[in-house]
């Protein structure tokens, strides 16, 4: 069996962790961008009618996304975890607030 050195070792995760910081950034600022529209016709009450608490907590949860989005200097672990637990935030929020009724 073949064994890697710990030099290829070290070059393999220092790839790896550029991949997943390039990863990050690119998921996160196009999930903040393909958001908005939806959030300003939540916000200029167009859309789907939503109370302000709900529409205070999904602003909120946009607002982690663009952060998770802008701060490129942050480690990628953190932001794509804050940016999963955003997401998993919002689908709860606005599946209570709004549910779907099955059509029969």
């Amino acid at each position: 069996m073949h064994r890697v050195s710990a030099r290829e070792d070290s070059a393999v995760v220092a790839a790896l962790d550029k991949w997943r910081h390039k990863a990050t950034n690119a998921l996160t600022a196009t999930t903040a961008v393909m958001n908005l529209p939806v959030i300003g016709l939540m916000v200029i009450e167009k859309g789907s009618p939503f109370t302000w608490p709900v529409q205070v907590i999904v602003l909120g949860v946009y607002a982690v996304s663009v952060l998770c989005a802008v701060l490129h200097m942050v480690d990628y672990r953190l932001r794509a975890g804050a940016f999963m637990a955003a997401g998993y935030v919002m689908a709860v929020v606005i599946n209570m607030a709004h549910p779907v009724l099955p059509y029969f």
